[in-house]
């Protein structure tokens, strides 16, 4: 097995942890994109749908992994304060959006549209948090 080395000066925990979510969003953006490109080439109706939600959201969270993976030199506390009040900003503001946009798809019947935004925007409402837990603590 191998082991991936990360290329953050360990000195600053700060920059490692904004590296490694940078990470996980990376992968969850790239399995979004490939399973939602599935469900469109492969189906119809509702699942296209989903497919196409999976896709576009995998795209926008590909930009924000690949911002967080270029980012090199050591996180000051400025770049941290910054980066930790565009979490809570999601957290407070955007995630419930994306929850509420999700319920309002299904109630008016676009099933497709409206699971593919509650699943992504569940898995912000997850992610975060937990990023920006980590990114105090570091």
């Amino acid at each position: 097995m191998s082991q991936t080395t990360i290329p953050a000066d360990p000195v600053n925990p700060p920059r490692r942890v904004h590296w490694l979510f940078s990470r996980i969003l990376a992968g969850f953006a790239v399995f979004s994109v490939f399973s939602g490109s599935g469900l469109i080439f492969l189906t119809e109706g509702h699942p296209d749908a989903f497919g196409w939600q999976f896709v576009i959201w995998g795209l926008i969270d590909l930009v924000f992994a690949a911002t967080g993976l270029r980012a090199i030199g050591p996180m000051d506390d400025a770049e941290r304060a910054k980066l930790v009040d565009a979490l809570s900003f999601s957290i407070k503001v955007l995630n419930p959006i994306w929850i509420i946009s999700g319920v309002v798809l299904l109630a008016f019947g676009l099933w497709g549209h409206g699971l593919g935004v509650l699943i992504q925007g569940g898995f912000l409402t997850a992610f975060d948090p937990i990023f920006r837990s980590r990114l105090r603590a570091a």
